[in-house]
């Protein structure tokens, strides 16, 4: 009988670069060489049953990335555990497995943190207050229509949760079920720790940094074992 496992794991070092598609290949690999009896997909173009629910900003490093996996045959989640966590490079590093109901439903939020220096956190504790007051928090961000630049606005106000500085520990959290969810980058843009990687490509340098100091600390995943799901899993 089928099973679903989650697999958490923490991203660092040089890999937090990775690209969601190669973040997919290099999980896909190290579990066909790990031996994980994990089940296929139906039709001409089998896949394995895995997948990353919440693709991660590239640059942003991780303690909290969820592996989704489908499983043939039983097996002890320490032995899951172990067995894959030998095939990862250094940089991933496998926090835990354990069986689930069934995969996510839906990612409902992922929380962020960043450590500012000194001068940041006077910036941004300014820059907040200002924003408490305002009625809306406008961000331009660039889109690709047709092959072409263009620019587009989105009020991040409702779509930024928790968004609060203690010391110098910038943390929020971003609802990822909206229609049109912001983004971490949006929010850096609107404390002003980052520019516009395409509208101000000078900074585009600027922004990875920012990025690349961010850190995911928790996704938060909403179960269902509905037999719903588990056509959905098939289909």
């Amino acid at each position: 009988m089928a099973a679903h496992w989650g697999v958490w794991f923490a991203v660092g070092g040089d890999l937090r670069f990775l690209s969601h598609h190669e973040m997919m290949r290099l999980m896909e690999r190290a579990v066909a060489r790990a031996e994980l009896p994990v089940e296929f997909s139906r039709g001409f173009n089998p896949r394995p049953r895995v997948s990353l629910p919440l693709p991660r900003p590239v640059g942003v490093a991780s303690r909290c990335e969820l592996m989704l996996l489908r499983l043939s045959a039983p097996m002890p989640a320490s032995e899951l555990k172990d067995r894959l966590a030998r095939e990862l490079p250094a940089g991933l590093t496998v926090l835990r497995a354990q069986p689930l109901p069934t995969r996510p439903v839906k990612v409902i939020a992922a929380s962020y943190e960043m450590h500012l220096d000194a001068g940041q956190a006077a910036r941004v504790r300014q820059q907040l207050a200002e924003l408490a007051r305002a009625e809306a928090w406008p961000v331009v961000r660039g889109q690709s229509g047709r092959g072409e630049r263009r620019q587009g606005t989105i009020d991040l106000k409702g779509k930024v949760a928790q968004l609060s500085l203690e010391g110098q520990r910038l943390s929020f959290v971003l609802p990822a079920d909206l229609q049109r969810p912001a983004r971490c980058l949006d929010v850096l843009v609107l404390l002003g720790l980052a520019g516009r990687t395409l509208e101000e490509p000078g900074r585009a340098a600027d922004a990875g940094e920012a990025l690349a100091s961010l850190v995911r600390t928790d996704v938060e995943c909403r179960f269902d074992s509905s037999k719903d799901v588990e056509r959905d899993m098939d289909g």
